[in-house]
């Protein structure tokens, strides 16, 4: 059943399909593969509105947010892994108000390692909605990731894959014929955090899901002498 699963070369994780209409004899099978994986980071996004009698006075008052945000973090020993800042927008000129953002990202390696962890994330969450708080600003998170989203993904398209494989091969025992390659085939659906199987609250901070949905066309002739 392995040799199967070489057609997850050919594969896009766009949902395109490798043909658009298989032509017969075929077999088509679906399959649902879910994938856990513990998250690498968190990330927070803290977003500044900046306002005047103008938007030149809107965008002057956003210069200190650099520096203000960096001095918040200092001061409450909060060392992100990256921090990363918008640039000025002005969405709407009429209404004198300009936007900074800035993205905060901090390992969750001990979160997920240490009895301590559930305690340290909450913990790192207040420190954030206090430095949010203490900046008059926004407060957007945690978002929980991990680095390599593309090997995760096609993990789930993989396992996927092998699960449509059963289905097709007893329809074709049913019909006395056999599987002998794969026509085509498409990835329908590749979803993060979405497990139908679980009620819990998705995702957590040990646990995050990568859920793929994928289509096969399968090959099949009757045997020889059969």
């Amino acid at each position: 059943m392995r040799r199967f699963t070489s057609v997850l070369l050919a594969l896009t994780l766009s949902g395109m399909a490798v043909a658009a209409t298989p032509p017969s004899p075929t077999i088509d099978s679906a399959g649902s593969g879910v994938v856990e994986v513990a998250p690498d980071f968190v990330e927070f996004w803290i977003h500044q509105r900046g306002t005047g009698k103008s938007l030149a006075e809107s965008a002057e008052g956003s210069q200190g947010f650099e520096p203000a945000l960096r001095k918040e973090l200092e001061t409450r020993q909060l060392t992100a892994s990256a921090l990363e800042f918008s640039n000025l927008a002005i969405p709407n000129a009429a209404n004198l108000t300009t936007f900074r953002s800035a993205k905060l990202r901090f390992s969750a390696v001990a979160f997920k390692n240490n009895e301590e962890g559930p305690k340290q994330f909450a913990k790192l969450c207040d420190d954030i909605l206090a430095v949010a708080l203490a900046l008059k600003c926004e407060v957007d998170g945690p978002l929980l990731g991990v680095e390599n989203t593309k090997s995760v993904e096609q993990a789930a398209v993989t396992l996927a894959t092998e699960k449509a494989y059963p289905g097709a091969e007893a329809i074709a025992i049913a019909m006395k014929t056999q599987i002998i390659g794969i026509e085509s085939a498409s990835v329908v659906s590749l979803v993060w955090n979405q497990d139908a199987a679980s009620k819990a609250q998705q995702p957590d901070i040990r646990r995050l899901t990568c859920t793929a949905k994928v289509r096969i066309w399968y090959l099949y002739a009757v045997p020889q002498g059969g």
